[in-house]
């Protein structure tokens, strides 16, 4: 731009230039021709006018259009450079655009594939959690198991059982109500021993045949209802299906375990391994629970009488003469004999005697109060304890027992054995002595004394 203002510049200084040379030529040739050719306008007009084109026309050419042809030229080559040059922005823009697009495609292509990862992650951190959980509750439902275990282990009695049952059974399965079945000991009907949740009044007092449980029958888990629906089951009620498992230990049916949804009455879907591992469980610490106590009975019962024996009796004395001397209560035994029991046996046979020995058994069984204790010392003998009792009640209390036993009627094989009396002997703690021993001692002096005065009578012993 600054060089066509410097041309035009230049072009326009010499075009005055040449009309200021062209008027002073003009000026002298005119002067000349008047001078030698004065009068002649027309050939001055003439040669005016030929020498202003012959003198304009090269200036005109030279001093402005070759200057615009070369501004034209310029011109054109710089529009020509322009338009290439455009072309190749043009060209680069769209090479440009096309790796755009190419790597937009590609970040397209990346995005979506990212998405997948994610939401591929997604699922797993979703299956991830779901596991975590499931591992979770397995290892929560394991150590209630084993808490449980532990907890029956332990147990000394069938009813210290069902409470452990009772306290962990909620736990194992927290949305279900649950109960316990049982096998009567007649084994002619299951009746509930325990149960936990909103179970209805008519479910937890309920008593049924073992015929009329499919579990039980099938030996395996059986859910009420579905297929089975319609089927004759001790729970009929459409309303209160559930899932019954058995309880099997030793190769011995034992129960059923029932559980059901605690909200809606349907069957929960909680784990059934879970329920039979339960179940087997609870039949295994029953089972060895019921074993324990058959053993223990046999070892500390009296097979003929079903009272205490002497070993029994031995430990339970002293026990409850360490109780006496630290709670300064009164304690007393009383020591009886069956009078003439010899004779019994001999005149009506050894079963006979045996029938005599049981009677009385079950005599003292109810005339006792719950804490005394009833034992078979052995042979005819047998021995009562009697804590917190003074020497004067036991004495009473000795009279009532040889009252109702000489009035009681005892029949072997339809005929009658006579008339049964007792001989008894009665020792009190501290006054005849500290120990067991000694007290056993007084009041078996006090009982033969009792014989040797005549049978049919209570001596209480004399102080040691």
């Amino acid at each position: 731009m600054k060089q066509m203002v410097f041309v035009k510049k230049i072009a326009w200084r010499s075009f005055l230039i040449i009309l200021l040379i062209v008027f002073f030529v003009e000026t002298m040739i005119m002067v000349l021709f008047h001078a030698l050719l004065p009068g002649n306008v027309w050939l001055e007009v003439f040669a005016d006018s030929t020498l202003l084109v012959l003198f304009l026309l090269p200036s005109l050419y030279y001093f402005m259009l070759r200057p615009m042809e070369r501004e034209i030229a310029a011109r054109q080559q710089s529009e020509k450079a322009l338009h290439e040059a455009n072309d190749q922005a043009e060209l680069r823009v769209k090479e440009r655009t096309a790796e755009l697009e190419t790597t937009n495609a590609k970040l397209e292509t990346e995005i979506i594939d990212h998405q997948q990862a994610e939401l591929a992650l997604q699922k797993t951190n979703e299956k991830l959690h779901t596991s975590v959980a499931e591992l979770e509750q397995r290892s929560r439902e394991a150590r209630l198991l084993t808490e449980m275990s532990d907890l029956l282990q332990v147990c000394t009695s069938i009813d210290e059982a069902y409470r452990a049952i009772e306290h962990v059974g909620p736990q194992l399965f927290p949305a279900s109500a649950g109960a316990l079945y049982m096998y009567s000991p007649s084994r002619d009907d299951l009746e509930t021993v325990l149960i936990w949740g909103n179970l209805p009044q008519e479910q937890s007092a309920r008593i049924f045949e073992p015929g009329k449980c499919w579990s039980l029958r099938r030996g395996r888990l059986h859910t009420i209802g579905g297929l089975c629906e319609g089927l004759a089951c001790h729970n009929n009620s459409s309303e209160q299906v559930g899932v019954c498992v058995p309880m099997v230990a030793q190769g011995e049916s034992l129960g059923v375990l029932y559980l059901r949804d605690k909200e809606t009455g349907a069957p929960y879907p909680f784990n059934e391994q879970l329920a039979m591992t339960t179940s087997e469980q609870i039949a295994l610490a029953l089972a060895n629970l019921r074993l324990r106590e058959t053993l223990r009975s046999q070892s500390i019962l009296d097979p003929l009488t079903g009272l205490y024996n002497r070993r029994f009796m031995e430990e339970t004395l002293a026990r409850e003469i360490r109780r006496a001397e630290r709670n300064q209560r009164p304690l007393n035994i009383i020591m009886l004999d069956i009078d003439h029991f010899k004779q019994f046996n001999d005149t009506f046979g050894h079963e006979a005697g045996d029938a005599v020995l049981r009677e009385v058994g079950q005599m003292l069984k109810v005339n006792i109060r719950g804490g005394d204790v009833a034992c078979r010392f052995g042979g005819e003998e047998f021995v009562l304890i009697l804590p917190e009792t003074t020497v004067e009640d036991a004495r009473q209390r000795a009279e009532e027992l040889r009252e109702k036993i000489r009035q009681m009627t005892v029949l072997h094989r339809d005929q009658a054995l006579g008339i049964i009396t007792i001989s008894l002997g009665v020792a009190a703690y501290p006054d005849h002595g500290m120990t067991g021993e000694a007290l056993l001692h007084t009041a078996d002096k006090a009982l033969y004394q009792a014989k040797s005065e005549g049978r049919d009578r209570v001596i209480i012993g004399e102080g040691s």
